[in-house]
């Protein structure tokens, strides 16, 4: 019996871990050459989040914007002006001051939909 309520306590306590942000996409979304969806799970209280895009190497922000409650979201971006190469998705926003981040890998200069080297999708 105190095998099942540790592992109960367990189970019961995991979300309460799992304060990153889940992409919906671009990591589940269809890939569309050129153009690049991003859509997060809402945050448990509506709240603007704040998203970039940055190149793999150098930290170098090349897109920023806002998902926001009244976008469901999600916003498209149209990444066919960067140049080829890696890129992590990236989002955060803060409730009563906690940080909620996330990011995914994406891959620019490659056939749509298609692995990239080490994880990602090209887009």
């Amino acid at each position: 019996m105190k095998k099942l309520l540790l592992f109960c306590s367990i189970l019961c306590f995991v979300p309460m871990w799992a304060d990153d942000i889940w992409f919906i996409s671009p990591q589940n979304g269809m890939p569309v050459s050129g153009k690049m969806t991003i859509q997060i799970q809402p945050p448990f209280v509506q709240t603007p989040v704040r998203v970039w895009i940055e190149r793999d190497r150098g930290d170098r922000m090349v897109w920023s914007g806002q998902l926001t409650p009244q976008g469901n979201y999600t916003t498209t971006v149209d990444v066919s002006r960067f140049p080829a190469g890696k890129y992590e998705v990236k989002a955060e926003y803060f409730i009563n001051g906690k940080d909620f981040d996330g990011d995914v890998t994406i891959w620019v200069g490659g056939p749509a939909g298609q692995p990239g080297p080490d994880g990602g999708t090209y887009y």
